[in-house]
């Protein structure tokens, strides 16, 4: 059997619509030790952290910045592995970038149950703002 165009058309039209979850990040950009953004999806909160280029060493991005990650997500969250999860993201370097530039690499993580608070945008800026202190004391100890 063979579907006409106004067949076609009118299933078209009539089909039901899908919904699509789409989330919509609030990108944060006050810190010089890392650039972030966040949301919730569902009782979690999702961030995403990218490379500035006030630190663009490797050693500080693969290194320094996710042990920070940790150590100070555990403390401020109060919490471990499954409620904490990490990860990261490779990028894909640009033709004419140098051989240890991340391209767009980026560090994921996600906190499982804590957009439950009462204001979980609050939250999210105060565990951002501690990771950027926590930071800072590195890159002050170690310098370059």
């Amino acid at each position: 059997m063979e579907v006409t165009n106004q067949q076609s058309k009118d299933l078209l039209e009539n089909a039901p619509e899908i919904p699509v979850d789409v989330q919509q990040f609030k990108q944060v950009e006050a810190f010089t030790t890392f650039f972030a953004e966040y949301t919730v999806k569902g009782a979690d909160l999702v961030f995403h952290f990218f490379q500035t280029n006030e630190h663009p060493a490797l050693h500080y991005w693969k290194k320094l910045f996710p042990q920070a990650l940790d150590q100070t997500a555990r403390e401020f969250f109060k919490a471990e592995r499954p409620t904490l999860e990490a990860s990261y993201v490779e990028g894909v370097n640009k033709a004419n970038a140098a051989p240890d530039d991340p391209g767009l690499s980026s560090w994921w993580m996600m906190a499982h149950g804590f957009a439950k608070v009462p204001d979980p945008e609050l939250l999210a800026d105060r565990f951002l703002e501690q990771l950027d202190q926590a930071l800072d004391k590195i890159n002050t100890a170690n310098p370059g």
